[in-house]
This record gives C-alpha cells, structure tokens and sequence, in this order.
C-alpha cells in the first residue's frame, strides 16, 4: 500500500476527512484557515466551498448539507451558501474550539474541545434536537472517534494521554461505559489523531509526527504501518468505490517551509479492507437557513 497524493492543498492543518456518499466526493477541513474542501475523485479537482473563521470539525448531514463546529462552542448548519446557528458561541467553551467530530448511529454528534490555559478538552453530545451536553471531562486533547461495526463500542483518542479508549456503547440510551485503554502509543514517535474502523472491526489511526497511519486489529494488536512522507499525519476516512480507498489528511503547521513540500495535501490509498458506510448526523435547525 503506497499513499499517493490526490490533492495538494497545503492546509496549515488539514483534519476531518467524510466521504460524501450523496455526490461521491471527498470534503475535508483545514481548522486555522476555516476552509472546506472538496475533491472529486473523477475528475480529481477539489476546491474551496467554505471558508469562514475557524473549523474545528464538520458532519454531512442526512440531508446532504454540513453541520460545521466552530470555535467559542459555536455549531452551524450550512447549505449552499446559506447558514444558521445551532448552538452559539458561549458556555465553558468560548475561549476554546472543537476539534474532532464524529455523528452517532442515532443521528447525534459526539464532539472533542481542545484544553486552554484554564480548563482540559471534554466530550460533548449535541442530540438531534440542538442540546449540547457534555459527556467526558479532563481529556487531554480530545481527538479520533469512530464506533465499531456493529455500534458495540465507541472509540476515542485522547492524543496528550497517547492513548486510544474503548467505551462499551448504548446504542439505545447512548450510554458509555468506563473506559478502558485499547492502544498505548507512549513508547512511540508521534501521538495518535485521528482514526476510522473498516467493515471487519479493525481501527487505522493518523500518527501526527510520526509519518504513519497506523492498522490496529480489533484486539489492539498493531496489524500493518504505513509509511508517509510527510511528519503531521492527521486524519483518515474510508471512500471511493465499495469504500476501498482511504483518504488521509496532513498538515504543514504554521511553517511554511515544512519537512516536504507535500505536508498539507490529502492523500489517498487502496486497500484490502473495506471502510464502514460513513454515518451522517440529522440535527433539525429551529428555523429556516438564510
């Protein structure tokens, strides 16, 4: 498996990668620059189709539009051009931003904070009706979060912890149970970022600053490890035909003169396990978008 570049889009942090099943293209976000971008795997082009402030994360909701977390816990529905505010800028978050966001099996969103000066990152749920409720506290840079096949378990990564936590999950109630650690990757170059589980239940994590995307089996143990040629590698989604294709974002950091010119572009490779059909969030706005 050798990644290849498919768009060179130079994010100064490149994060969120969903494939949007409604026109099959990939969208990905770069958070500092408050840009969302989209590719499309026929014609291999991609462009800018939002950019306003800063992007923490991003869903697709079950009617095609997005539904974009921002900073100061801020969360917008966007469609076409046209937006409304969900949850606005205010709370415990106001001086923080989100970053990570995955939608639930219910329609819901679970979504990561990063820690200030003055407070550690947490886990909120935003419900399907606009309720933000937070579900974790202390965690140490909130990152990846995907679910297993079957919606058994919840995963988090919680990058300054180096660690990835597997949570028995409620699909029901959406109850979470105790933690309980799944991979440790302190004895390693680079923290874990963001990660998808495939159809068979095993989990790929993004290793930033450490130049891999990384293949768990469903017990944890290190399957395969990919080499990248670029150190920030950040986030990862299936896609493409019978989801076969793994797309993965990169970022450049604030220096322009990174450790190749290729940091910051999205990369993409095929391989043997099929990703899990993307699960879009359904969050009903109060009013009307404008």
């Amino acid at each position: 498996m050798q990644p290849t570049v498919v768009a060179k889009s130079n994010c100064v942090v490149g994060e969120n990668p969903l494939w949007n099943s409604f026109n099959e293209e990939v969208y990905w976000c770069d958070i500092p620059e408050g840009k969302i971008y989209q590719y499309n795997s026929s014609s291999h082009e991609h462009r800018i189709i939002y950019e306003n402030g800063v992007v923490g994360g991003f869903t697709i909701q079950a009617d095609g539009s997005l539904l974009i977390f921002k900073s100061g816990g801020r969360i917008d529905y966007w469609d076409n051009g046209k937006s409304i505010t969900v949850v606005p800028a205010s709370g415990t978050e106001v001086t923080s931003r989100f970053n990570d966001v995955w939608a639930d099996p219910n329609g819901g969103v679970y979504c990561g904070t990063m820690p200030t000066d003055d407070s550690p990152g947490s886990l909120y749920h935003l419900s399907c009706d606009g309720n933000l409720t937070n579900v974790i506290d202390n965690v140490q840079l909130p990152n990846g979060i995907d679910f297993s096949p079957g919606h058994e378990y919840l995963y988090l990564t919680e990058s300054g912890a180096n660690t990835i936590w597997r949570y028995a999950y409620d699909s029901l109630t959406g109850e979470l149970s105790e933690p309980e650690p799944f991979v440790d990757t302190s004895d390693e170059t680079g923290v874990p970022d963001g990660l998808t589980v495939d159809s068979a239940g095993n989990l790929w994590s993004a290793r930033w600053g450490g130049h891999a995307v990384v293949k768990y089996g469903s017990d944890g143990t290190e399957v395969d490890r990919i080499k990248f040629p670029v150190e920030r590698v950040s986030s990862l989604v299936f896609g493409g035909p019978q989801n076969s294709h793994l797309y993965v974002t990169s970022a450049r950091g604030l220096d322009r003169n990174a450790d190749s010119d290729l940091a910051g572009a999205l990369f993409a490779l095929q391989v043997e396990n099929e990703g899990k059909e993307l699960l879009n969030s359904d969050v009903k706005p109060s009013e009307k978008p404008v």
